[in-house]
C-alpha cells in the first residue's frame, strides 16, 4: 500500500486543485460552420466542465505510445488513460443526454526496437498492459492503428483483446492477427456517424508481412464510396498523413471531421478544409481533445473545440489507476532483469 501511495505522488495523481476555471472562448468563422476554442488548463475537473445543448460530442485522443501513464514531463506530468476515463465520465454525467464517441487516431503502441532489431524486450509487456488497460476501460468507440502499431499489434497476434480497430488503408493478410475493420457504422442518439481512418505507409523497423499498409487516398475513396447514403457524419483519423487528408477532404465534402494526429504540441484552433472540421490531436494526449457539435440538416453549423489538459489535478479513476500502478511495477521489475538495477 504504502508503494502504491509514493508510485501514485510521483505519477502526480493526486494535488490540491486550482480555484480557477477555463479561459473564454475564442470566436473562429469557419466556410460552412461557426468555430470556436477554448482550452481548460486549471482548476478542479468540475470547473473544466462544460454544459450545453450540443447534439454530439467526440472526444479525440492519440499517441500513448503503450503507456498507461501520464507523460515522462518531470515538472508537470499530464495525461495517462485514468484521468482520460475520470474527465470522461465527469462529461457524461454533466451532459446525460449528449451523444458522445471517444477515437484514438494512432500510436497507441510502443514500437522500440532494440539491438537486434526486434522490439526491444520490454516493449511487448508494455503493450500488452496498455491493450489490457483499453479493453477494460471499455470505452473506445474506434482505434485508428497507424503503421507504428502493428509491430505491437502482431507481437500480441490472437491474444490482443476485441478493440474496435479501424483503418481504411490497412488489410490484414494473416487470420492470426487482429481484424481491422474498414469503417464503423456507429449510432450516437439520433446521428448515424461513419468512422474510418487513414495512416501514411510508412517503414516500420520491424517488419508487419501479416498486414498490408495500402496508399490512404484510394483506399478511403472505396470506404467512402461504401459509406454513401448509410451515414450522417462521416468521421476520419488521420495518422501521419496531412497532405494526403486535407486533399480527401477539399475532395470529398461528405467527410465532416478529420481527427488529425503528427506529433501536435500546440493548441491550434479548429479549422475548415472543404466541409471538413480539422482538429489536431495533442501528442501523447496531455490535452483531451472534445469536440462539441451542433448539427442542422446533415451538416455542422456550429463546432467548439476544447482541450482539456489532463494535468496533475485531473483524479484518475479508480479501477484503471489500479491496472495503471500494477502495469508500472511490473515493467520496472522487467527493465531490472534486462538492465540491471
Amino acid at each position: 500500500m504504502q508503494r502504491t501511495a509514493l508510485l501514485l505522488a510521483a505519477l502526480g495523481l493526486s494535488a490540491c486543485p486550482r480555484a480557477s476555471g477555463p479561459p473564454p472562448v475564442q470566436p473562429v468563422q469557419g466556410s460552412t460552420a461557426t468555430l470556436a476554442a477554448e482550452r481548460a488548463t486549471e482548476g478542479t475537473i468540475q470547473d473544466r466542465l462544460v454544459t450545453d445543448d450540443a447534439q454530439l460530442v467526440i472526444f479525440y485522443a492519440s499517441e500513448q505510445k503503450g503507456s498507461l501513464e501520464p507523460c515522462g514531463c518531470p515538472k508537470e506530468p499530464r495525461g495517462s488513460i485514468p484521468r482520460l476515463q475520470a474527465y470522461l465520465d465527469a462529461s457524461i454525467a454533466a451532459n446525460p443526454e449528449t451523444p458522445w464517441v471517444l477515437l484514438n487516431a494512432g500510436y497507441f503502441l510502443d514500437d522500440a526496437i532494440g539491438l537486434g532489431g526486434e522490439l526491444r524486450a520490454d516493449v511487448p509487456l508494455s503493450n500488452r498492459w496498455m491493450v489490457h488497460g483499453l479493453a477494460e476501460q471499455g470505452s473506445w468507440t474506434a482505434i485508428n492503428p497507424g503503421y507504428v502499431d502493428l509491430p505491437g499489434i502482431v507481437e500480441l497476434g490472437q491474444a490482443f483483446p476485441a478493440l474496435p480497430l479501424v483503418s481504411a488503408n490497412i488489410r490484414a493478410r494473416s487470420e492470426d492477427v487482429a481484424p481491422i475493420q474498414p469503417w464503423l457504422k456507429v449510432q450516437a442518439g439520433e446521428l448515424t456517424l461513419g468512422i474510418t481512418g487513414i495512416t501514411t505507409p510508412g517503414v516500420s523497423f520491424v517488419p508487419t508481412p501479416q498486414y498490408a499498409v495500402e496508399q490512404p487516398g484510394p483506399a478511403l475513396e472505396v470506404v467512402l464510396d461504401q459509406m454513401r447514403g448509410q451515414v450522417d457524419l462521416v468521421v476520419l483519423l488521420a495518422f501521419q498523413t496531412i497532405d494526403e487528408a486535407r486533399e480527401l477532404a477539399q475532395d470529398h465534402p461528405e467527410i465532416s471531421v478529420v481527427v488529425d494526429a503528427f506529433g501536435h504540441h500546440e493548441s491550434v484552433p479548429p479549422f475548415t478544409v472543404g466541409e471538413a472540421i480539422w482538429v489536431k490531436s495533442h501528442h501523447q494526449t496531455q490535452r483531451l481533445g472534445e469536440l462539441r457539435l451542433w448539427i442542422e440538416d446533415g451538416r455542422v453549423v456550429q463546432a467548439l473545440d476544447r482541450k482539456v489538459e489532463l494535468d496533475p489535478d485531473i483524479p484518475g479513476d479508480a479501477a484503471l489507476t489500479d491496472i495503471m500502478v500494477r502495469a508500472h511495477q511490473e515493467i520496472e521489475q522487467k527493465a531490472k532483469e534486462i538492465w540491471g538495477p
